[in-house]
């Protein structure tokens, strides 16, 4: 389960890096904002770690806060990808696709 989790956190730091790319191709600077919806997210997973349960429930809970995390990001890059296409910015696009 660390092994998944930190895969995870490296992938996140290559999709940061690829966003910071596509800022600089805009020819914009990157600003860090908190997501509060993200963070509840977070937050409720880092819960399960806490709770009094047997080691594979506390896997399965793990899973499923993760699964609602991966599921937000997706919904997140979806959208701003759909922005991307629609404001003619097919210069993002293509870099995303490389």
């Amino acid at each position: 389960m660390k092994a998944a989790f930190e895969g995870h956190f490296n992938e996140t730091k290559g999709q940061v890096q690829r966003l910071e790319s596509v800022f600089e191709l805009l020819g914009k600077t990157p600003r860090a904002k908190t997501c509060e919806a993200m963070a509840g997210l977070i937050k409720q997973g880092s819960k399960a770690i806490e709770e009094d349960m047997a080691k594979e429930l506390r896997d399965c809970a793990l899973i499923a806060a993760a699964q609602k995390v991966e599921h937000y990001e997706i919904s997140g890059y979806g959208t701003v990808r759909s922005w991307a296409e629609r404001l003619g910015h097919d210069k993002v696009l293509v870099a995303r696709a490389n």
